[in-house]
């Protein structure tokens, strides 16, 4: 799909996503690509997708679309770049609902790349920084 990519470096697949793809084609990429990833740990970096536009009802067919893709996926970490406030905050709401579901999987948002290989690689359980919040 134009506008979003991905790499793979070893057990790590990264998914960059340009500002003109919106939530939910980011969802449907997700749910599309999911099961090819295998237990790899994926890191969806957020900061040129724009924001701003984003209703209600896309928030809510977002976090049902990608539990559900989780819910049948090996993926066990996932780490989200969200750089902005409105982009951390959203993904902190996705964040609350993933782990209010059975799901086994772990999420963390950041702002910046610098914590998330680390996090994804070793497990270690690495919050976000005091000031990203």
């Amino acid at each position: 799909m134009t506008g979003i990519t991905t790499h793979n470096k070893g057990q790590i697949i990264t998914i960059t996503v340009d500002a003109q793809i919106n939530l939910n084609m980011f969802a449907d990429f997700i749910n599309k690509n999911m099961g090819s990833w295998g237990d790899k740990s994926v890191i969806w970096n957020l900061t040129y997708m724009d924001f701003f536009d984003i209703l209600n009802k896309d928030i809510t067919e977002f976090i049902y679309k990608i539990l559900t893709s989780l819910e049948g996926g090996k993926c066990k970490k996932i780490a989200i770049i969200a750089p902005t406030n409105v982009q951390f905050g959203m993904m902190m709401v996705f964040k609350a609902y993933v782990e209010a579901t059975a799901t086994q999987v772990k999420i963390e948002v950041y702002r910046d790349h610098n914590k998330v290989e680390n996090w994804l690689t070793d497990g270690k359980e690495i919050a976000p920084p005091l000031d990203s919040y």
